[in-house]
């Protein structure tokens, strides 16, 4: 690993690293985006190749390079000024030579980084995590035998990428450069969580800056995560935002504190204030449908991508947008075509619209997929172990007890086996009765037993 890292950059490092940054990125203090380099690269690419050379070789980067906008933006309205979150637009130069960085960098990121993280690692997903999290929860909320409970513990880092000491930074690098020698030792004083027996023992979930901990609901185990954290806070200089932070006993302990919510209320909620927010008598109509392509149909998307919608929510969403594109959501308008209709393609005679049931049923079919063809990731192994016992996702059965996210993914592999088909090889694999595999246009199964 050391002498890939240590090779000297080379042009077409930083020529390959500038044809992966978005063209219209945020511009820098000079004002010219990447695009700018991009399209006049005849013009001025030697002299950006020897600054970004100059730098990645022999560390000699100009100061000037390194100016930078800082701006402060909130999520929501802000009450206090601990709410916003600063932004550092970077100069486009600089910016090429971490992204020549960062792409020598990923080949190694699988290696060390722990899969219990699935953000800024390639071939991983933050969703991967979600799922994860979700079915502990559920075996959390169904354990009802052992004498010991579980629990889990969320925590949020107040100001993660701020508050970060760089000697903290330079101490892990020098740990992981030397990866014969480092060796991560096992604390016994707290366990983590398997859902089934052979299932991995889950302790520590992290969500880019946000991490979940599981681990028994007892005084010794949370004595030693206070321990933890707190060495970690006066290592690092970071400490935990106690506000966002919060810890949920589940199963056979005394206490239950997460009442049940209807945990998709806040998407009607959010596309409700969207649409309130917009004059729709003022709008035209190629306005609208700009606006629930762009905005509205993009809000579920992320949760989408880990649930399965209720099949009555899902209608309660896409009659709001049907009442916003036909003219009003305070009095009754005739819908001349229905709404189905409308999420049709263009060349069929619709508006294409998304259709949130298909699309929603698409996302998790990506995920039965990504079982499938990567049963190595921290996902496979635990539905594996739970569900998948007996053998592929496809031939999956719901199983007693599922969870919700188990559901979901359930409820997708007939789309994933309809538009799947077996490449033949050596035949050891699938079953030629059953199985699609024929090369025709139609018909993939063998449907004739005389042939």
């Amino acid at each position: 690993m050391n002498q890939c890292l240590l090779q000297p950059y080379s042009h077409d490092k930083v020529l390959s690293a500038l044809s992966l940054m978005s063209p219209l990125k945020s511009p820098c203090p000079n004002g010219l985006p990447p695009i700018f380099i991009q399209k006049y690269w005849h013009i001025v690419g030697a002299i950006i190749v020897r600054c970004v050379l100059k730098f990645l070789n022999s560390c000699n980067f100009l100061p000037r390079f390194n100016f930078l906008s800082f701006l402060s933006l909130s999520a929501l309205p802000p009450e206090s000024v601990s709410q916003f979150r600063p932004i550092s637009l970077c100069n486009v130069v600089y910016t090429l030579a971490s992204k020549a960085i960062a792409n020598r960098l990923k080949q190694f990121l699988d290696s060390i980084i722990s899969p219990f993280q699935s953000a800024f690692v390639p071939n991983r997903l933050i969703t991967d995590n979600v799922l994860v999290a979700f079915e502990l929860h559920h075996f959390l909320e169904h354990k009802k035998r052992g004498k010991v409970g579980l629990a889990s513990l969320k925590l949020d880092m107040s100001k993660a990428y701020d508050r970060i000491e760089w000697g903290f930074l330079e101490r892990v690098l020098d740990r992981l450069g030397f990866p014969q020698s480092f060796e991560a030792g096992a604390s016994n004083n707290f366990k983590g969580v398997a859902v089934a027996k052979g299932a991995p023992r889950v302790s520590h979930l992290l969500f880019t800056d946000d991490s979940l901990i599981f681990s028994e609901a007892t005084t010794k185990a949370f004595g030693c995560i206070k321990e933890i954290l707190s060495k970690y806070e006066k290592a690092s200089g970071q400490f935990i935002n106690l506000q966002k932070s919060s810890v949920t006993f589940k199963g056979n302990t005394d206490l239950n504190l997460q009442p049940k919510k209807e945990i998709f209320q806040n998407l009607r909620e959010r596309i409700w204030k969207k649409v309130m927010g917009w004059k729709e008598k003022l709008l035209s109509q190629a306005g609208k449908e700009v606006l629930i392509k762009s905005v509205l149909q993009a809000i579920p998307s992320y949760t989408m991508s880990c649930f399965l919608l209720p099949k009555t929510f899902v209608k309660e969403l896409e009659s709001i947008l049907a009442y916003f594109w036909w003219g009003s959501l305070n009095e009754k308008k005739i819908h001349w075509i229905l709404w189905t209709k409308l999420c049709e393609s263009k060349r069929s005679g619709g508006m294409g619209f998304r259709d949130f049931e298909a699309f929603n049923l698409a996302l998790m079919a990506k995920h039965v997929w990504r079982i499938l063809k990567n049963p190595d990731t921290l996902l496979s192994k635990i539905f594996k172990e739970k569900y998948l016992a007996r053998g592929s996702i496809l031939e999956a059965k719901l199983g007693f007890n599922p969870s919700s996210t188990w559901r979901s993914l359930w409820k997708a592999i007939p789309l994933i086996k309809a538009g799947s088909r077996w490449r033949v090889g050596d035949g050891s694999n699938f079953q030629i009765w059953r199985d699609q595999w024929l090369p025709m246009i139609y018909v993939f199964i063998v449907d004739n037993l005389n042939l």
